[in-house]
């Protein structure tokens, strides 16, 4: 994996930096900015090197439609603190275009376009098959970001060598993308605990060491009783992956 650190940035030099940037929002504001400052010292990387970081990635699921509630617009406020107004360019949500999710190869033109060379720096996307983050990598150089270099490092030690007990928590909406992380995970921990939609509706083998949820909250969450059941398990865990 050739990290940002390989790729031959100079002053000028437009750097793409693909960035997870579905954070949630409230009346215009982020709630929550712990996915944007993850790109910061990628981002700051970029400037100092004299470069110029074009930010783009999606925000919610508007469909291929344009949605101004879903504009990455309400962003600019927190990268202009951070990064300093005029220092980086930040391009709409990009599934504004249908041919985001679709892997179009004119979209992903479109995107590669805005820059030089392209560092993905946002992990928790990086398995979707769509044009910014696979689509592109067929037309500019393609590097890792160091948020995403570091994700990899830690995860690979934690799955090569954890110290056990070694307790797995998956939970989240994509039932579809989640099965092959549970059957990973399945292999080498001693308990993997399933929560959110995947824990409701998992209808697959169930080995001793996968455990279901055995209450729920309106279908979308634990209840207390799981609660209190995973705690009894994760309270015993040398290394935890959630």
């Amino acid at each position: 994996m050739k990290s940002i650190k390989d790729a031959d940035i100079s002053a000028q030099t437009r750097v793409l930096v693909r960035c997870d940037l579905d954070v949630a929002i409230e009346d215009g504001k982020v709630l929550d900015t712990f996915r944007l400052d993850c790109a910061l010292p990628t981002l700051n990387y970029i400037i100092k090197k004299g470069a110029f970081p074009v930010i783009f990635g999606h925000m919610g699921r508007p469909g291929g439609k344009v949605d101004d509630s879903l504009s990455t617009n309400v962003l600019k406020p927190y990268f202009d603190e951070k990064l300093g107004s005029g220092n980086y360019e930040l391009l709409e949500n990009t599934r504004f275009d249908s041919g985001e999710e679709s892997n179009s190869e004119e979209y992903a033109k479109k995107l590669a376009s805005k820059g030089d060379i392209f560092v993905n720096e946002s992990f928790g996307t990086c398995h979707r098959e769509h044009a910014s983050t696979v689509g592109v990598t067929k037309f500019l150089d393609s590097y890792a970001g160091l948020r995403f270099i570091k994700e990899v490092e830690v995860l690979g030690k934690l799955v090569d060598n954890p110290e056990k007990p070694l307790v797995c928590i998956v939970g989240g909406k994509k039932v579809e993308t989640k099965i092959p992380v549970v059957s990973k995970f399945l292999q080498i921990s001693d308990a993997v605990l399933l929560g959110g939609k995947i824990g409701f509706m998992w209808d697959g083998e169930k080995p001793d060491n996968l455990f279901l949820p055995v209450d729920y909250v309106d279908e979308k969450d634990i209840g207390d009783k799981t609660v209190k059941y995973y705690t009894n398990i994760v309270s015993s865990a040398k290394t935890i992956i959630w």
